[in-house]
């Protein structure tokens, strides 16, 4: 794995750390705690979108069912709703390439709202 790939990997790492913390770790859908409940990218993860806060829901494994994506997005579109659902689709195609010196920047804001929700929590 090359230093790209690693900033890559530890920015999706704090992606899915604040989305759980910022759901306090419950399906963002039914409430449920159940073990398999983790962070989803409610757009497509390419481009624009992929550490966009915003664009990510935590849901348990009932509800994150890529084989029936219509479905899991017509749950995700009841919980945020129809503008914000059509705005974070626009943005992710809106294609982007990351530099790594893009993504130490990134790495570090992540950090900083990762804090922030730990903060919040008192963790």
């Amino acid at each position: 794995m090359n230093p790209k790939q690693r900033l890559e990997k530890a920015c999706d790492k704090l992606f899915a750390d604040i989305v759980k913390l910022r759901a306090k770790g419950r399906c963002q859908l039914i409430g449920c705690t159940l073990a398999g409940v983790h962070a989803h990218h409610i757009a497509r993860r390419g481009g624009n979108v992929r550490w966009f806060i915003d664009n990510g829901i935590y849901l348990c494994v009932f509800h994150h069912d890529h084989d029936y994506e219509s479905d899991m997005n017509r749950e995700i579109i009841k919980a945020i709703g129809i503008s914000k659902f059509k705005e974070l689709e626009a943005m992710s195609w809106i294609i982007r390439q990351w530099k790594q010196a893009d993504l130490k920047i990134l790495k570090s804001d992540l950090t900083e709202i990762l804090n922030y929700y730990k903060a919040k929590e008192g963790l």
